[in-house]
């Protein structure tokens, strides 16, 4: 086991931590897996579709030389990787600029103009902002300049927004020079599956001026600042988020369950195509955060506790009987500490059906079958009271020391 986790370890890895965007044009697809500060500059697309030097490399063509994280669809437009947290890795022989092209950007819900993406050159998170306009085609974003020293490097594309806002296909790569061998698994995969605490809804604050609702658009979400992003690279594990703010277990703001969306494949592209788990990596850990949005929706809609347990129990069976009796399982709430500045009264703690969860873990065996359940503490300090960055990284630090405890999987220092 290694050394214990401080908070100073995340604040360096969230400073080290940027975006961009695609959409579905209708082609035929194939499945497949690999696995808030407003300061933060935005990197917007090519105003005019520049002469691009070098190499064009047609990346459906070259699956075999990227890492691609996350789940993932292919079509003739390119490759979705739709998720907070997925994306492309590559690496090789390069000098000059490398460019990327997306191909159909769209909207799939609400007010998002645009995709937003982080981008990691030699493993050093860039500060500026990724960004690809919805409703466009061909745009170009220019990933790193290496001048005219030829040098082996390594880039990392990361999707800051989910996919219920928008999607997108990376489709080319243009550089002066050719890949490498595709980089390497981690060894560990770690799955988050839950609504806006995995997403980071809200955490990239934008003006203080913003509007409430502004929250509830990928201008005011980083994935890549979200609790879940920052505990998988503080593990130095693979990650797949799956998450959709406002969903919850038996019940949701926007019509799909967490089982539902686990389940399929890309539920935004296709809710009938489902994920083929006998190709996916295997998760080493799962971590859950659902449940609140439950105890939150009108109360029309609202799953009664029988329904919420059992639909609960019948998850967890099914997250073990799809990946095996080993995989260890946390199940997280999310009460929340009192914004201070609220007036007149800070806001009530929300039960999130926790006790009922504890409930139903505890009938399936707890920890002894590796089932865990963890409060995290955050804020409600983001857009329409969720959770800002600095609240991701108190609730990544605490879910870290956790997992240490408990002897889940090693810790970084």
């Amino acid at each position: 086991m290694k050394s214990k986790f401080t908070l100073v370890a995340i604040l360096l890895i969230l400073a080290m931590l940027p975006l961009s965007l695609f959409g579905c044009n209708g082609a035929q697809e194939t499945s497949g897996t690999s696995e808030s500060t407003s300061a933060t500059t935005t990197k917007k697309q090519e105003d005019a579709t520049p002469q691009l030097e070098g190499t064009e490399y047609v990346l459906k063509d070259n699956i075999d030389k990227i890492k691609i994280n996350g789940r993932y669809t292919v079509s003739n437009s390119g490759i979705a990787c739709d998720n907070v947290g997925s994306g492309i890795e590559f690496q090789g022989t390069m000098k000059g600029k490398v460019y990327l092209t997306f191909n159909a950007a769209r909207i799939v819900w609400g007010e998002t103009k645009n995709v937003y993406y982080t981008v990691y050159v030699d493993g050093v998170r860039q500060e500026e902002r990724y960004e690809v306009p919805c409703g466009k085609n061909g745009i170009v974003l220019t990933l790193a300049d290496f001048g005219e020293t030829e040098g082996e490097h390594r880039i990392r594309v990361v999707k800051q927004t989910e996919a219920h806002y928008a999607l997108a296909y990376f489709a080319k790569i243009t550089m002066d020079g050719t890949f490498g061998e595709r980089p390497a698994d981690k060894d560990y995969l770690v799955e988050f599956v839950g609504s806006d605490l995995i997403c980071g809804m809200g955490n990239y604050n934008g003006t203080p001026e913003q509007q409430p609702s502004a929250a509830q658009v990928a201008e005011y979400e980083d994935g890549t600042k979200s609790m879940s992003f920052i505990a998988a690279e503080s593990l130095h594990a693979d990650c797949s988020i799956l998450g959709v703010s406002g969903m919850g277990v038996a019940g949701s703001w926007f019509g799909v369950t967490a089982p539902e969306y686990y389940k399929a494949n890309s539920y935004f592209r296709n809710k009938k195509t489902e994920y083929d788990f006998s190709k996916g990596r295997t998760p080493d850990l799962i971590v859950l955060n659902i449940g609140k949005n439950d105890n939150n929706i009108p109360v029309a809609d609202r799953p009664t506790d029988e329904v919420f347990k059992q639909t609960a129990k019948e998850y967890l069976e099914l997250l073990k009987e799809t990946h095996g009796e080993d995989v260890k399982i946390i199940w997280t709430y999310d009460i929340t500490e009192a914004n201070p500045d609220r007036k007149p009264e800070p806001l009530e703690a929300n039960d999130c059906r926790y006790k009922i969860a504890q409930e139903v873990i505890e009938e399936l065996g707890g920890e002894e079958a590796g089932l865990y359940i963890y409060q995290v503490y955050t804020n409600r300090l983001g857009g329409q009271e969720h959770t800002d960055a600095e609240g991701h990284v108190t609730a990544a630090t605490g879910l870290l020391n956790f997992i240490r405890e408990k002897g889940i999987l090693p810790v970084a220092e």
